[in-house]
């Protein structure tokens, strides 16, 4: 399973176009690793790789089911919605990658600008800010 980094907005559109901007999507999991550990001397060692995966399904065959791994991630804000049942929604409605000159934001929020500083006071949406971003297809 081949990696594609987002470098370009050519490559950013190429995953929204292949993925359909995560319309009528699943995120069935996610995985966070930070890459700090402490070794068998008991000395701390700090990375701060901060590598952030998420699992995507959708209800379509072409792809089915794609992972994101964020690298050095800065920031995850996890906002599941209630559904029905006072249980949270894990469907994706929409979802789009912006970029600014250093950072990766990966979010739900149809209308979110990086430059706008007032958008990073609501909290009611997935927001993920990282430097940078691959994904790939799962089999």
């Amino acid at each position: 399973m081949e990696w594609y980094e987002l470098k370009t907005p050519m490559d950013i559109d190429k995953l929204l176009h292949t993925y359909n901007n995560f319309i009528d999507t699943t995120l069935v999991g996610y995985k966070f690793e930070s890459g700090n550990f402490v070794d068998e001397n008991r000395v701390s060692h700090e990375f701060n790789s901060n590598n952030l995966c998420l699992l995507f399904q959708r209800l379509d065959d072409n792809p089915f089911s794609i992972e994101i791994m964020f690298e050095y991630t800065k920031f995850f804000n996890f906002f599941a919605p209630v559904g029905s049942e006072d249980s949270w929604r894990s469907e994706i409605d929409f979802a789009k990658i912006v970029k600014n000159d250093k950072w990766m934001y990966w979010t739900t929020w149809e209308d979110f600008e990086p430059n706008n500083p007032e958008h990073f006071k609501y909290n009611d949406f997935i927001l993920i800010q990282a430097q940078n971003i691959k994904w790939r297809i799962v089999k």
